[in-house]
């Protein structure tokens, strides 16, 4: 029984990690595909603005992000849109959070933000490139007042990258 707690806390540490944007792209994969899904959707895209996605959504369990556990996980590939003269896929993994002041200031404590910044008044923020860990993706932070937080984690693949990832 211990080692399956063990096993089970060692993947809610790693799965933290792939949600605070610190693994690269299949790390943070293999990472999230040992959660608990709790839900699959499928979105058409919209023509002008979006190619279609997928998302899923993991339960939380014993995950923690910057030592806050978080209310939502989710994963979620967009394809590009037919039609864009650039075909990138986005990947994303979101971890949300309440608007919790205590939550809020653990996450920007625990990283170093573009130019420094990142409070009050700022509903975005964007780690340093220079503080990503190599591999890792773009870590956005979304603090808006009065709605959940969220950190999303972003990679971004042409269309020979992403079919070399399978």
């Amino acid at each position: 029984m211990a080692a399956v707690a063990s096993a089970t806390s060692a993947n809610a540490q790693t799965a933290g990690q792939a949600f605070e944007c610190a693994l690269p792209y299949q790390a943070t994969m293999n990472a999230a595909g040992k959660l608990e899904v709790l839900r699959q959707s499928s979105s058409p895209g919209m023509a002008l603005l979006s190619g279609p996605s997928n998302t899923v959504e993991f339960a939380v369990g014993e995950t923690k992000v910057f030592g806050a556990v978080p209310t939502s996980l989710t994963f979620k590939l967009q394809e590009p849109r037919q039609n864009a003269p650039r075909k990138t896929y986005t990947a994303t993994v979101n971890a949300y959070f309440p608007d919790d002041a205590a939550t809020d200031q653990a996450i920007i404590a625990a990283n170093s933000w573009h130019l420094g910044l990142c409070g009050p008044g700022l509903s975005l923020c964007i780690r340093a490139k220079d503080a990503a860990p190599d591999g890792a993706g773009e870590l956005r932070y979304h603090r808006q007042k009065g709605t959940p937080f969220w950190l999303e984690c972003v990679f971004e693949f042409s269309e020979e990258e992403i079919k070399a990832l399978g």
